[in-house]
């Protein structure tokens, strides 16, 4: 590929610096334009056009503008520059690139002048990114507090019923892991369950060992996994800062040994709310073994409750050298962990969702511990519209 920073160090070093956005930003022209929009998010072979906005008119219509992307693998130059569209009254001219990419990539626009010289994209953050969605077949975990059929306190209790059987409907295997919850055995009863055998996963805290065992139903074809334990936990939902917290660490390490002791090895766990984002920390760490080729997704139902408890009840979790990831302002913040684990345990294959980008963008114009942390992951945070199953909620027949 052909330089991308006239006149500054090796083309090696300057293509992998293209790749860290941030580290090169102060030794390159950024006054070239803009990108209309930097994410996309497509479905592999779709039809996807990116639009470069250059911030002076092009008068032969003729400017080379090209895209820098790793599309193909590595970061360079693609074979097809832009294609002029037209000069705006405000004195920009607009540029169009049409592909159908197989495969999510990161790029950014360079603008060449007269003199071989290049102007580039201002990207105030990060790369632009394009996530190629790829048709979904394989086993999904989902892990979470509520599930609307059996215990429902909010939103989260349907998106963990509705997304699973939307993807069984789909083709995908599809299982669900929550609390045993005592509060909820007489929507349980409609079921059929069975407990798992051979099951016994033992989880330590400084005041001795709390013992989990699991149950197994299926609903809606979603096998779903029920965890007891042999204590005073998991009696109803959200009934105490002292309960949520061992609760969460229950639910975290239980759902991901229970996995383990089964013989799954699934392609994505999906986490919900601050209860299970300790889930992303544990596949990275103590049992990074038997998930490193699982993906990780963690799903922002509210953000203003974010699982903020005494910095003193650190060794509970049972890592060391944990203190940087959770602690946030004094506190051990338990919604803090995932964008650290993606910035310095592991971006490959995490992904942080919230209920719409709506949702996102205000989440990112906040300055507190764990909206700044959410922009720092740059494309790796984003916001996905909640769906509705018309079957529940249709809005040509019900009003209420």
């Amino acid at each position: 590929a052909s330089s991308p920073i006239e006149g500054n160090g090796s083309a090696q070093n300057q293509a992998q610096g293209m790749a860290s956005f941030a580290t090169v930003v102060t030794t390159r022209n950024m006054t070239g334009g803009i990108i209309e929009k930097a994410h996309h998010q497509v479905k592999a072979g779709d039809k996807l056009t990116l639009r470069a906005v250059a911030n002076r008119p092009d008068d032969t219509g003729r400017r080379l503008v090209s895209l820098y992307s790793n599309i193909n693998g590595a970061w360079e130059f693609f074979e097809s520059p832009f294609r002029f569209v037209n000069n705006q009254e405000d004195g920009t001219a607009v540029y169009e690139l049409t592909l159908y990419p197989s495969d999510t990539f990161d790029f950014t626009v360079a603008f060449k002048n007269k003199d071989g010289s290049l102007e580039w994209a201002d990207l105030p953050y990060g790369n632009g990114h394009v996530q190629v969605m790829q048709h979904f077949t394989g086993h999904a975990v989902f892990v979470g507090m509520e599930f609307a059929p059996l215990v429902k306190v909010g939103g989260q209790g349907d998106v963990m019923f509705e997304l699973p059987k939307a993807l069984v409907e789909a083709g995908s295997k599809v299982s669900v892991v929550l609390p045993n919850f005592a509060s909820m055995q007489k929507q349980l009863a409609k079921y059929e369950v069975t407990d798992v055998p051979g099951v016994e996963i033992r989880i330590p805290f400084t005041a001795g060992t709390a013992t989990l065992t699991a149950k197994k139903t299926v609903i809606s074809g979603i096998d779903v996994y029920l965890l007891s334990v042999d204590n005073e936990f998991f009696q109803k939902p959200y009934s105490g800062a002292k309960e949520e917290f061992f609760e969460s660490i229950l639910l975290s390490r239980g759902a991901l040994e229970l996995l383990m002791a089964l013989g799954i090895q699934p392609q994505i766990v999906h986490s919900n709310d601050h209860h299970t984002a300790l889930v992303p920390l544990y596949m990275r760490t103590l049992y990074r073994d038997h998930f490193a080729k699982t993906g990780s997704v963690f799903t922002i139902h509210n953000i203003g409750y974010q699982g903020t408890y005494p910095a003193s009840w650190l060794p509970e979790l049972g890592l060391k050298l944990a203190e940087s990831l959770v602690i946030k302002s004094g506190m051990l913040n338990l919604m803090a962990v995932v964008p650290e684990v993606i910035k310095k345990l592991r971006a490959e294959g995490s992904y942080i969702n919230t209920v719409s980008e709506t949702y996102a963008k205000e989440i990112r114009r906040t300055k507190f511990d764990v909206d700044m942390l959410l922009t720092d992951v740059g494309h790796r945070f984003g916001g996905i519209l909640n769906g509705i199953d018309y079957e529940v909620w249709d809005p040509k027949a019900d009003r209420e």
